[in-house]
């Protein structure tokens, strides 16, 4: 795990200086339940509890001891904020990413788990954010020494889950919401007949 907080103290705004820069060197993980549940029992009615997966387990606890070494005993970040994920995946190619929106709840909830922002709640946008596939831009590829491919690259260096190029970075700024009036209004505005 990387020590990569940085903060510009020259853009200092109402509460904290923005922008802030935080690295997970983790493979970035979706937050899915298993398909195991767990029979419950609470106030005399049955109820079905999923339990997460024991991948997702694994990143919110290495995502939070990683957020709470890089940020310290800061106060955490309690107005509306845009993080720009930047999910560095172990994958060949655009075609085997997973969707972006699924990608976003678990480093949110480690981030609040972690006390770096107050309430995930309070994440206005993700504007900016993207999937990134490392695979083919790895170094450790091997040449192919045969095949109509000879001398060129494998798709992939074989190592997928022990990727050390894998990992999140998140750039925390202060949401802009100066246009949200205009949104309202025009959204509002029902075309006469």
């Amino acid at each position: 795990m990387s020590d990569i907080l940085s903060i510009n103290p020259s853009t200092q705004t109402d509460n904290y200086p923005f922008p802030v820069t935080i690295r997970l060197d983790v493979a970035p993980a979706i937050l899915k339940n298993s398909r195991q549940v767990v029979p419950v029992m609470r106030n005399g009615r049955l109820l079905r509890i999923p339990i997460k997966s024991k991948k997702a387990e694994a990143f919110m606890k290495a995502a939070a001891a990683a957020f709470e070494k890089q940020w310290g005993d800061r106060p955490p970040i309690d107005e509306l904020v845009n993080i720009a994920f930047l999910f560095y995946g172990s994958w060949p190619d655009e075609r085997s990413m997973p969707d972006l929106s699924n990608l976003y709840q678990a480093p949110e909830d480690a981030l609040q788990a972690a006390g770096i922002i107050k309430d995930d709640t309070l994440i206005d946008s993700h504007a900016g954010s993207r999937r990134i596939p490392v695979c083919p831009y790895c170094p450790d590829r091997p040449i192919l020494k045969s095949g109509p491919r000879k001398g060129q690259h494998k798709d992939s260096c074989g190592k997928k889950s022990a990727c050390p190029y894998v990992g999140i970075d998140m750039i925390i700024t202060k949401a802009d919401r100066t246009d949200i009036p205009a949104r309202a209004v025009s959204r509002c505005v029902r075309p006469s007949l």
